[in-house]
C-alpha cells in the first residue's frame, strides 16, 4: 500500500449490526454474550493512488490489481466523484454524478477467487482545460456475506463487514497552467493550544472549478520585534505523516474548504501579532494575506517549561535551572538570554534564596551584560563548594532588564524602568527524591472557550510537601457519551516548588459538550512519564453549569 495516501483508503465501512431472528419472548435480564472480534479485508487493491503525467486532451490508460483473501467474493467497480474533507483527505461522493472523463474497460461486477489477482483497467480523457492537476476516483466495494439464519425462536446478533476501497488516479498535466492559484481564499487564521504549545491553523477555500496544487507558508510579525521571523510551512493533517518537502504540497478540490496547520517552532507570548500567510508553488509566491491576532496570557502553558519572557520580547531559556553532583544533573547549567526587541537591553543577574539573600552554594557569571537587537548571550550557573551534598536546596536567578533608548529611531521612547523576573534554581542532592504531594478534592468551574462558547474547567489543587521542586505533568482521562476516552493534559512539567500550592486546570473546551457525566481519573507523572499519583472522581453533569466550585467525589 502507498502509505503516503493511506488515509484515503476506507477498509472497513458499514459495520452495521443486524438482527437475524428474534423470538417473541424477551431475553432473560442477565445474559452473557460471547463477542469475538477480528477483521481481515476481503481483498486488497494496489496501488491506492495511480500517478500519471499527461497532456491536455490526451487519452491515457490506468490499471489496479485486486487480490482476494477468500473465495466467492463479489465486488462492484465504478467511477465515483470525489469530495475533500476539511482535514485534506479525499473521500467518495456517491451522491454526485460520476466523472465522465473516466471509462472502465471490462466487467463492472467482479467475481474474486482467493489468491487469484484480477486487473481493473480503464482509460481517462484528460480534460482540455487550463488546470495543471486532476484527481479521479474509482470505487470498489464488495457485497459482504449473507447472514446465517438460525431457528425462529433464537435471537442472534451479527455484523455485516464490507470492504471498500477508494482508488485514485492523480493526473499531472504537463502543459497545464496554474493561474487559478491566485484565486485561493484564506478565510480564517488563528493560533490554538495543543498539548500546551501553539499551533497555527489556516483555513483555505477553493472557489474555482479546478483542482489546485499549492503550498502555504506563514510567519508571525510583531511591532516590538527587531527582526523578521522565518516562514513556517503548513500542511493538512491527512499529509502530516509524509516527509518534507512532499508533506507541504497540498491539492484542493473545486469548492472544497480545508484547514492547514503547523506546530509553531517559536514561543508565542501574550500580545498583538500579525500572521502573514503566503501561497506558493515551486518557490514562486502567488499571493499574500494578513490576519491580526491577539494572544492571551498563559494561552500556551507548556512554553513556561523551557522558555520565559523576562521583559517584552526578551526571553530566557531554560526557565527551570537544575544542578547537582549526581546524574542526571550537572555542576554547571548554561542559560541563554535572547533579545528579540528593537533596542539594546542591559541585564543584571543575581542568585538569591527565599529571604532575598545571596546564595552561598551557587554563582552566576557574568552578573551584568548587554544584548543588541536580535542577539543572544549565554550565562553560566555553577555550584560552589558544598559540604552537605545530601540536602536539597532551592533558590532563584533574579534578572533585572533595562531597555536602552534607541536614538536612531525617531518618535520612539524606550522603556527606562527595569523589568524584574526570576527563574527557579534547585540543587538536587542525594536525599530521597520521592515526591510528597497533597491533592485536594477536584472542583468544576464554568468557563468560556476561545470562541465564547460555554465550557467546563476541572481544577485540581496540588501542594508540594517535598523539600525539592516537583515537575508537574498531569493527564485527565474521561469517557464521553459514546464511551470513547478523552485525554486532557495540564502542568506540562512546570516545577511546583516546596510548600507551593498550584491549581492544575484542565480545559475541557468542546469536549465538555460530549460528557453526560464527568468521571474518570487524573494521573500525575514524573519526568520519566511514570505515574506518581492517581485520583479517581465522578460527578453528574448539571445544566446549566454552576459558576460556583462544585466538589467532586474521590
Amino acid at each position: 500500500m502507498n502509505k503516503r495516501f493511506a488515509v484515503l483508503t476506507c477498509l472497513l465501512l458499514l459495520c452495521k449490526p443486524t438482527v437475524f431472528a428474534q423470538s417473541k419472548n424477551s431475553l432473560p435480564p442477565k445474559v452473557d454474550i460471547d463477542v469475538k472480534t477480528g477483521f481481515r479485508p476481503a481483498y486488497t487493491a494496489t496501488p491506492i493512488v495511480n500517478r500519471i503525467e499527461a497532456r491536455r486532451g490526451q487519452r491515457i490508460p490506468f490499471s489496479f490489481d485486486i487480490t482476494s483473501h477468500r473465495d466467492d467474493v463479489t465486488a462492484l467497480v465504478r467511477p465515483v466523484a470525489l469530495r475533500q474533507d476539511i482535514n485534506g483527505a479525499f473521500m467518495a461522493d456517491v451522491d454526485a454524478p460520476a466523472p465522465t472523463a473516466v471509462k472502465l474497460l471490462g466487467k463492472k461486477q467482479l467475481k474474486l477467487e482467493k489468491d487469484n489477482p484480477i486487473t481493473v483497467s480503464g482509460e481517462i480523457l484528460v480534460p482540455n482545460n487550463q488546470s495543471p492537476f486532476h484527481s479521479f476516483g474509482i470505487l470498489i466495494r464488495d457485497q459482504g456475506k449473507p447472514p446465517q439464519r438460525g431457528p425462529r425462536d433464537e435471537t442472534r446478533f451479527g455484523f455485516n463487514f464490507v470492504t471498500q476501497y477508494i482508488l485514485r488516479c492523480d493526473v499531472t498535466v504537463s502543459n497545464g497552467r496554474n493561474d487559478d492559484i491566485r484565486k485561493l481564499e484564506v478565510t480564517a487564521a488563528e493560533f490554538v493550544q495543543s498539548r500546551g504549545v501553539p499551533v497555527a491553523i489556516v483555513t483555505v477555500t477553493n472557489p474555482t472549478a479546478s483542482t489546485i496544487e499549492f503550498e502555504l507558508q506563514s510567519r508571525l510579525l510583531s511591532d516590538d520585534w527587531g527582526q523578521t521571523k522565518r516562514y513556517v510551512g503548513l500542511t493538512v493533517p491527512a499529509r502530516s505523516g509524509l516527509n518534507a518537502p512532499e508533506r507541504y504540497v497540498t491539492r484542493i478540490l473545486p469548492g472544497a474548504t480545508i484547514q492547514m496547520e503547523a506546530h509553531w517552532p517559536q514561543a508565542v507570548f501574550a500580545g498583538r501579532y500579525t500572521l502573514e500567510t503566503r501561497t506558493t508553488l515551486k518557490r514562486r509566491v502567488y499571493q499574500t494575506s494578513v490576519t491580526q491576532l491577539q494572544i492571551g496570557e498563559d494561552q500556551f502553558p507548556a512554553q513556561e517549561t523551557w522558555v520565559r519572557q523576562i521583559a517584552p520580547s526578551v526571553h530566557a531559556s531554560p526557565s527551570q535551572i537544575a544542578v547537582g553532583h549526581d546524574k542526571p544533573y550537572r555542576r554547571m547549567q548554561a542559560v541563554t538570554l535572547m533579545n528579540h526587541s528593537k533596542n539594546d537591553v542591559l541585564i543584571e543577574l543575581s542568585l538569591v534564596n527565599d529571604q532575598a539573600d545571596d546564595l552561598a552554594w551557587a554563582v552566576v557569571r557574568p552578573t551584568q551584560l548587554s544584548i543588541s537587537p536580535g542577539g543572544k548571550r549565554v550565562v553560566m550557573v555553577s555550584l560552589n563548594r558544598i559540604d552537605d551534598r545530601k540536602r536539597h536546596r532551592v533558590g532563584s536567578l533574579r534578572l533585572s532588564t533595562k531597555v536602552q533608548s534607541d536614538q536612531t529611531v525617531t518618535d520612539q521612547t524606550a522603556d527606562q524602568n527595569p523589568h524584574s523576573a526570576s527563574l527557579p534554581i534547585a540543587f538536587f542532592g542525594s536525599d530521597d527524591t520521592t515526591p510528597q504531594l497533597e491533592l485536594a478534592p477536584m472542583a468544576a468551574t464554568k468557563a468560556l472557550t476561545e470562541s465564547g462558547e460555554p465550557s467546563i474547567n476541572l481544577i485540581l489543587p496540588v501542594t508540594n510537601q517535598s523539600t525539592f521542586p516537583v515537575p508537574l505533568s498531569a493527564v485527565l482521562s474521561l469517557r464521553d457519551v459514546a464511551n470513547n476516552q478523552v485525554e486532557i493534559q495540564a502542568g506540562f512539567g512546570k516545577w511546583l516548588l516546596p510548600s507551593e500550592t498550584r491549581d492544575l486546570v484542565f480545559h475541557l473546551g468542546k469536549a465538555s459538550n460530549l460528557l453526560s457525566t464527568i468521571q474518570g481519573s487524573v494521573e500525575l507523572l514524573n519526568t520519566a512519564q511514570q505515574t506518581i499519583y492517581r485520583q479517581r472522581f465522578a460527578m453528574e453533569r448539571k445544566q446549566p453549569v454552576s459558576t460556583q466550585r462544585v466538589e467532586l467525589g474521590q
